[in-house]
């Protein structure tokens, strides 16, 4: 049986990513959705873990996942000239960073990219 802490270190973790998700995805219910599907499935899938050691090291990836989604991921729009906006200070006036909009031949590019540093 699982001990009290490792019961709460679990829940606390859940929460977190919970109130991470809600974060990052704040203006876009299906991404919030999608979130929380992804969440709940992965703990799922684990909900039958006994061996300490492997609860512990999911439990330091669920941690780690919460602060990626809090500090890695950022919510854009697409504005009316079709590139990417997203907003940086919060506001929604101003303090918007402009991108490109995603082409194929961007891709295929950073995906040569990707390639050729993953060669040994």
């Amino acid at each position: 049986m699982a001990s009290a802490s490792r019961v709460t270190a679990v829940r606390a973790a859940f929460r977190t990513l919970i109130r991470a998700q809600r974060v990052a995805f704040a203006n876009d219910e299906l991404a919030q959705r999608l979130a929380l599907r992804e969440i709940r499935s992965g703990f799922e899938k684990s909900r039958h873990v006994a061996d300490v050691q492997v609860v512990d090291r999911l439990l330091a990836e669920a941690n780690e996942a919460a602060d990626f989604i809090r500090t890695q991921l950022v919510q854009v729009k697409m504005n009316e000239r079709g590139n990417f906006e997203m907003d940086v200070d919060g506001t929604g006036k101003g303090g918007a960073v402009v991108a490109e909009p995603i082409t194929p031949s961007l891709v295929k590019a950073i995906s040569s990219e990707v390639e050729k540093e993953n060669q040994p």
